[in-house]
């Protein structure tokens, strides 16, 4: 691998614009964003949430959610590259109350499904991933607390190392964790 350059900035600041450019500027060039890696989880999430909200089994948020954080270990796995148990994402009542700011973006994303459940049939594209934000948001941050600090960078750095070894110019536009910009 060539140069590697992560982009980052607040949502709107022109992330994506900047790598194109440099992109534009050199033909040898492979471009990543790292949402899409998180979308990946976030799919396997939504299919677990249908699921489970087809069974109706609870009307509880915690449980619905640990109900649907039980699926995610393989998603985990075969995306990310990570052994991952179920107990390692399960969360109790007493931890969502101690540290509410960590569970809040979940807990609206569960409120914006029960008013919009077609939310669930849409996948999640560049043209419909800001209706997805917040559960991007939530599951970004929640597998870096929860995992690994550098989970998405590893993961990207893989796929950099087996598709594009030789390219000379390798963009990651959205570096979103300070640990990932160290690495």
């Amino acid at each position: 691998m060539g140069e590697l350059i992560g982009i980052t900035g607040p949502i709107g600041s022109g992330k994506s614009t900047v790598a194109q450019y440099f992109a534009d500027m050199q033909p040898d060039h492979a471009l990543y964003e790292t949402w899409y890696v998180v979308a990946e989880i976030a799919t396997a999430f939504n299919e677990a949430l249908k699921a489970e909200l087809a069974y109706e089994t609870t009307h509880n948020k915690i449980e619905l959610a640990n109900q649907v954080l039980i699926w995610l270990p393989d998603a985990i796995s075969e995306s990310l590259h990570h052994d991952v148990v179920w107990n390692q994402l399960a969360f109790t009542q007493h931890d969502a109350i101690a540290k509410p700011d960590v569970y809040e973006k979940l807990f609206a994303y569960l409120d914006k499904v029960e008013k919009q459940p077609k939310l669930l049939q849409t996948r999640i594209t560049p043209e419909t991933k800001e209706e997805f934000r917040i559960l991007l948001q939530w599951l970004g941050s929640y597998l870096v607390t929860k995992i690994s600090k550098t989970i998405w960078y590893d993961e990207l750095l893989r796929r950099i190392q087996l598709r594009d070894p030789t390219t000379s110019l390798v963009l990651i536009s959205g570096v979103r964790y300070p640990s990932d910009a160290e690495v």
